[in-house]
């Protein structure tokens, strides 16, 4: 009796040593969000964490989202349990999620840089709350065939949303000089990329809206 209350006990404490350490990374990961200046494309250093903010383009083509059929080249759809006051509810259970993304250009005034959202945080507004036909569920999620009172909602990224990226860039050949950011012009033609990694993590993020003034 005493090994497996002893057991439980070292169970227990491992898992809430994990969580801790899980709870200390993400603090670390949303200071590090906090403090990434605002850079323009052509001046973000290297190994450095910025915040862009630009204009979405498609790189290679573009998705289409499950539920909306907007094209896109990032989507996030999510199945939840259960609504509030008639309004998809964003708290109930989750049943289904289904994400797809794909490499893409965001633009500023100075640069472009290419993002690619595989693994990213995207902090995204709801864009399409919806009773889903069945014929569409069907196709987005079979398992769905047996559950009622669903509600889903998507999260897009589509060409022409402005996106604010905050991460760490890295500089690989750009294989079109002409469209490479302005500053580095001494050596080969480079292009920026963000990409999310444990370590250096990246996030995607709607601007603020603007107060009326």
């Amino acid at each position: 009796m005493l090994d497996v209350l002893l057991a439980a006990g070292v169970a227990l404490v491992g898992g809430a040593a994990v969580a801790l350490e899980r709870l200390i990374r993400r603090s670390a990961h949303m200071r590090r969000v906090r403090a990434a200046p605002p850079t323009a494309i052509a001046a973000v250093p290297d190994a450095t964490d910025v915040r862009i903010e630009g204009t979405v383009e498609a790189l290679a083509g573009t998705k289409v989202a499950p539920i909306s059929g907007d094209r896109c080249v990032y989507y996030r759809h999510v199945a939840r349990e259960g609504s509030l006051g008639g309004v998809p509810s964003l708290t109930g259970r989750v049943m289904h999620t289904a994400v797809a993304g794909q490499p893409f250009v965001v633009r500023d005034p100075t640069g472009y840089a290419i993002v690619d959202p595989a693994g990213a945080t995207a902090l995204l507004p709801v864009h399409q709350p919806a009773d889903v036909p069945r014929t569409v569920l069907d196709r987005v999620d079979p398992t769905s065939s047996n559950r009622t009172g669903l509600k889903h909602t998507e999260h897009l990224i589509r060409p022409g949303d402005r996106l604010v990226v905050i991460g760490r860039a890295v500089r690989e050949p750009d294989p079109d000089p002409t469209k490479a950011a302005g500053t580095y012009r001494d050596g080969p033609a480079t292009r920026l990329r963000f990409t999310h990694s444990p370590q250096f993590p990246l996030h995607l993020l709607a601007p603020a809206r603007k107060r009326p003034a």
